[in-house]
């Protein structure tokens, strides 16, 4: 027994057996122990020596002798209190359950309801002492407890007496960092007499943490964690955490303003503003206790039987009506492939600086970063950030550390490349963000045709200073360069010039992997380019070309000749699933193709997008809509991926949730016209046809004329979608999924026959079935007609068989 223990038994050993030591803090020890007189378990916190004598009994005892008046359902009350020789001890019962420190523990963040919910009813507490002037002043997990299913906070009394009685004189005697991390700026420095805002903050920052899965401030030491929160403002939730709400991220942002009078000036406030934005989140089973599992819908939901069935993976949607090639990956039985395991490393890629004079060729610098990045992600275990989140912090003021936190990694790599004619310089240095510890520097310099190698030693060199003390780590499999630096520096503008989605780029795009292929005739990277830039132009809609047709069979021509050079390339398989899936090819070889690509590329977030595909595939709804998060804290800040998961939320049938992210999109970039019209989905479906109508959907008509004929507008919604028939009767068409749009509509109002006709017009002029627009619910008023479910069997099959013959034509090489 230790002698606090044997103290405490000797000196309160009549009124508490006490059975033995629960916890400690920074500021007290907890005994559980029971009182005799009642039969009752209890909590019994002593204040540690050296803090009760910083503190003075008579002020303890008289500022917890306030709080001894709170009598709340969301408060631990105080049953007793006093000074048994020099120990200062408060007494409270003793809570089944566990603190809100230890479920953050064993679960990192928490659902969104489930933070929302507990946060609400701490408000609530907070808000009850303050209208009878009772302030925390230590507001932080360790003080929030979770028994039968609600939020309690404890350590009023004790908190409170310490912060007035002991004052500034604390930081002296070990006062604790975790409390640090959850003081207001004002509390901080006292610089002013702290009120209830004070615990606004801080409940700010514990509602921060349990979304984020890390505190809003953090730091080596006390100085570090104080600045901090006098200075700076905490990573962006959504970056982390693109599930949450924009308006729980605003109540948070709001909470944690710097100035007291820019914040909510009363708990009250905080807790109404919970209670709002819980109502538009789904339900928890019971109170905090266990997170929500969305439902899965099955089969039963308005699919048709396996046997008949007419409706592919939702995963085509994406690539179909918005552009978005995000394949899925399935095993032979159907399960999802994506990888599961662990990360044992974190890294981000920055891109690397251009340093030639006047900024030229831009585009090398770009393709480097992009190889390196490439590179990194085959590395089993290896969390590498996508290209796409890494550029959209290029330029911000944060810095190392705080990038570091915003993608959610612990290294960063950074360089710079300079080239001059046909010699190159690249640099490259591995850092640990926060501690800024320089692990690894490295400079190459050779002829360009040496570049390739650069990229993939740069990848090399950082993977093995990151997993040297990993076991069962699959290497890089060796890049084969090419013949000649032509051949790489083309690859490169190509890829450079895939990154707008424009007709004329897609154009140019295709002219420069041409360029790498007459400079190198076995150079695989470029066939698998080749096949990209083909493909998307039939992916989003582009008119004209070579047709879609013979744009299918021309990508999935040129994926083949890229696998067949180089049997060891991701993209080669990438690019060939992509061509299966819009082809319509066997099952059985798009899951070899995904099988391939799981095995080649485990760290890339198209992956697990993939995985989240195939988990709709066969009706697991929450499980893929899980998946579609991890894609995107891979890559939070790209917008395809973000499109992505809409569509899986939308095929889900949870329009709350796509919603929500539709949102998000829109509010990311006003200009995305495939955010406004999946935000248009999510109105629509959701059942606010009316906001829908409000929304500006450009060529979309077929949308435009849904939400028309919902909102009751039912002339106006005939008037725009004869306008749409004209324009494709008359071929005067932006997007070939102008047809599928027109479907839609016809769907909508329950015409079948329409309907089928305006899917059948599409497949004249592209192979693309609109799997996602079928299954979304937009065609239930027609699915159960068996003219249309037929006539969409057939089309699918004369679709196969068109791209079939195509393909055929081409043989096995497309040049």
């Amino acid at each position: 027994m230790s002698d606090l223990l044997q103290q405490i038994q000797q000196v309160l050993g009549e009124r508490y057996l006490v059975e033995g030591e629960v916890g400690r803090g920074g500021m007290a020890f907890v005994f559980l122990a029971r009182d005799r007189r009642y039969e009752r378990q209890v909590a019994i916190k002593v204040l540690d020596p050296e803090i009760a004598t910083a503190v003075g009994a008579e002020r303890f005892l008289r500022e917890i002798r306030i709080t001894a008046q709170l009598q709340h359902p969301h408060i631990v009350p105080l049953l007793d209190s006093g000074e048994a020789g020099s120990l200062l001890y408060a007494v409270m019962p003793f809570i089944e359950g566990e603190s809100l420190r230890d479920r953050l523990m064993a679960r990192s963040r928490l659902p969104t309801t489930e933070a929302v919910s507990i946060a609400c009813e701490v408000a609530d507490a907070l808000d009850y002492a303050h209208r009878r002037g009772v302030i925390h002043r230590d507001v932080k997990p360790e003080n929030i407890l979770i028994s039968n299913g609600h939020a309690v906070v404890a350590d009023f009394g004790v908190a409170r007496a310490i912060g007035l009685a002991g004052g500034t004189t604390l930081t002296g005697v070990g006062f604790p960092i975790g409390t640090a991390a959850y003081m207001s700026p004002e509390q901080a420095t006292a610089a002013a007499p702290v009120d209830g805002r004070s615990d606004v903050y801080s409940l700010g920052c514990v509602l921060y943490e349990m979304l984020a899965g890390r505190m809003a401030f953090s730091g080596p030491n006390l100085r570090s964690v104080l600045t901090q929160q006098l200075t700076t403002d905490p990573p962006l939730i959504h970056i982390s955490r693109p599930d949450v709400p924009p308006t729980i991220i605003d109540i948070v942002r709001r909470a944690l303003q710097k100035q007291p009078e820019e914040r909510y000036q009363t708990a009250g406030e905080v807790a109404e503003a919970l209670r709002g934005a819980l109502g538009e989140l789904p339900r928890l089973s019971t109170p905090v206790a266990q997170p929500p599992v969305p439902e899965a819908r099955g089969d039963e939901g308005g699919l048709m039987s396996r046997a008949g069935r007419w409706l592919l993976p939702a995963a085509l949607a994406a690539m179909l009506l918005l552009g978005i090639v995000a394949v899925y990956r399935a095993n032979g039985d159907g399960e999802p492939a994506g990888p599961t395991g662990p990360y044992t490393a974190s890294v981000a890629v920055l891109p690397f600086d251009n340093l030639n004079e006047g900024g030229g060729d831009d585009y090398f610098s770009v393709g480097i970063t992009d190889e390196i990045i490439s590179q990194l992600a085959q590395v089993e275990s290896l969390k590498v950030i996508s290209r796409t989140s890494v550029v959209a912090l290029q330029g911000s003021s944060l810095t190392l550390p705080q990038i570091a936190d915003t993608l959610g990694v612990r290294h960063i790599v950074e360089g710079a490349v300079r080239r001059q004619g046909s010699r190159v310089r690249v640099t490259a240095e591995l850092i640990e963000a926060a501690s800024d510890a320089h692990l690894w520097a490295g400079s190459f310099e050779g002829d360009l045709a040496d570049s390739f190698r650069v990229q993939e030693e740069i990848a090399r060199k950082v993977s093995g200073q990151l997993l040297t003390s990993i076991r069962g780590v699959r290497p890089m499999a060796p890049s084969r360069m090419p013949a000649v630096s032509a051949a790489f520096d083309a690859l490169l503008l190509g890829r450079h010039l895939l990154e707008r989605r424009a007709p004329e780029r897609l154009d140019s795009a295709v002219r420069a992997f041409e360029a790498a292929v007459r400079a190198d005739s076995g150079y695989a990277p470029a066939y698998a380019g080749l096949s990209a830039a083909h493909l998307l132009h039939v992916i989003y809609g582009f008119p004209g070309g070579t047709g879609a047709y013979a744009g299918t069979a021309l990508a999935w021509a040129y994926a083949d000749r890229a696998v067949a050079l180089d049997p060891q390339l991701p993209d080669g398989y990438l690019a060939r699933t992509d061509a299966l899936l819009v082809g319509l090819a066997p099952a059985g070889e798009v899951t070899e193709a995904l099988r391939t690509v799981r095995q080649l590329l485990p760290g890339s977030a198209e992956v697990f997008m993939s995985a989240a595909h195939a988990l709709e595939h066969v009706g697991r709804w929450d499980a893929a809509l899980q998946q579609a998060q991890r894609a995107l804290a891979l890559d939070p800040l790209s917008t395809g991926l973000r499109h992505s998961a809409i569509t899986v939320a939308l095929g889900a049938r949870r329009y709350d949730l796509a919603l929500q992210e539709a949102r998000r999109a829109t509010s990311l970039s006003s200009e995305d016209p495939i955010a406004a019209v999946l935000l248009a989905y999510a109105l629509l479906l959701g059942g606010d046809a009316v906001a829908c109508a409000k929304l500006p959907l450009g060529l979309w008509l077929g949308t435009r004329a849904m939400c028309l004929h919902q909102a009751g507008q039912t002339a106006e919604a005939k008037a725009v979608g004869d306008s749409l028939a004209s324009r494709l009767d008359g071929g005067r068409y932006a997007s070939t999924h102008q047809f599928a749009d027109m479907a839609a509509y016809r769907a909508w109002t329950g015409d079948a026959a329409g309907a089928l006709h305006w899917l059948e017009q599409g497949a004249e002029v592209s192979p693309m079935i609109h799997y996602w627009h079928l299954e979304s619910g937009l065609f239930d008023r027609v699915k159960g007609d068996s003219k249309f479910a037929a006539g969409v069997s057939r089309l699918e099959n004369d679709v196969r068989a068109r791209v079939q013959e195509a393909r055929d034509r081409l043989g096995d090489r497309p040049e």
